[in-house]
């Protein structure tokens, strides 16, 4: 059997393969393996067991960095080990806003952006948290959901009716919480966050989170996880309701469009609660940010940046309908009965 150091060799000898991005899961604890997985230039290094929600925000980070540059360089050109390949530098530094009451989460996530370059302000509470937003500006909020004096659901609610109310853009705000069922997050993401974040906090899908551009919000990778865990990886299923969401996908972005052509705020929302309840029921969740965004702009009556936001979404579910029309296709392998004797 081959080991996963093995595979990297195999893959970096032969250029005909391409440059996947490569995601390393191992029981080893070794600062060596890690090192060395850096080194080939290895996108995320798991430790197992790994949560599905660790696995699907590492992939979606490592889709994001294949794009801008490969990951496995040619023996010839690896760096040392003890050095870090470019692509592991934040395109920018980003201002966190850290709500959490627990000193030692605090400790654990302030040291984990930092080391990335990142400013972090910490606060102990939703209270503190609305006093610092007035005070200075923020890239992202991590909020966590249970804190003394006011939680996260309350001060992600009263960030949303802020904005309607003076009509300014839209935070991202990103839930924290040791809770990671689904009815969890569905609360988090109906009260204003703009995505879930499951404790005990992983610093890879912190960086994904933090680091995530909300332009475009998602990417045909990205989706089709949230859609095959959504439907259990159950084939038969997942293919039709594919076929389903091909289907109906077209009619709410034409819908969205002439509301937004119309320049009518009250059938925008309407389309853009259908967008929702509809991506919802696909289990497309890294959508609900777009859908959201769409009601804030019939809400202050910014229309030039609703189209602005179609397009951007349109060019994200592009790629994603063509994965999905190529799953609902029925299989080419004949049958038993088919073959010859």
């Amino acid at each position: 059997d081959r080991s996963g150091f093995g595979v990297l060799d195999d893959l970096a000898a032969r250029p005909e393969l391409g440059r996947p991005a490569v995601i390393m899961l191992t029981s080893s604890h070794e600062p060596a393996d890690a090192e060395r997985a850096r080194a080939f230039g290895v996108a995320a290094y798991l430790p197992k067991p790994v949560s599905a929600n660790e696995l699907r925000a590492v992939v979606a980070a490592a889709l994001d960095r294949a794009a801008a540059a490969p990951l496995l360089p040619a023996p010839a050109s690896r760096p040392a080990a003890t050095s870090r390949p470019d692509t592991d530098a934040p395109a920018r530094v980003v201002r966190v806003l850290l709500a959490e009451d627990n000193p030692v989460n605090q400790l654990v996530a302030e040291r984990m952006l930092r080391s990335r370059g990142h400013d972090v302000t910490i606060v102990g509470n939703g209270v503190e948290a609305l006093a610092a937003l007035d005070r200075a500006s923020f890239d992202v909020v991590l909020m966590d959901l249970q804190m003394p004096e006011m939680g996260g659901l309350e001060a992600v609610r009263l960030i949303r009716a802020a904005e309607r109310e003076r009509g300014t853009p839209r935070l991202r705000v990103v839930a924290m919480t040791a809770h990671a069922l689904p009815a969890d997050r569905r609360e988090a993401l109906a009260a204003g966050m703009d995505d879930y974040l499951t404790k005990p906090v992983v610093r890879q899908q912190l960086m994904a989170m933090v680091e995530r551009s909300s332009d475009p919000p998602a990417d045909a990778g990205l989706l089709t996880v949230a859609m095959l865990e959504t439907f259990g990886g159950e084939s038969d299923l997942m293919r039709e309701m594919a076929g389903v969401f091909v289907e109906v996908c077209p009619r709410l972005l034409d819908r969205l469009g002439r509301a937004i052509a119309s320049r009518d705020a009250a059938v925008l929302t309407r389309a853009a609660e259908d967008f929702a309840r509809t991506i919802g029921q696909f289990g497309l969740e890294p959508l609900a940010p777009v859908a959201r965004a769409f009601e804030e702009h019939a809400a202050t009556g910014d229309f030039d940046a609703a189209a602005d936001a179609l397009q951007r979404l349109e060019a994200v579910l592009t790629p994603f309908l063509a994965v999905l029309e190529g799953l609902g296709q029925p299989s080419t392998t004949p049958s038993t009965t088919d073959r010859e004797p």
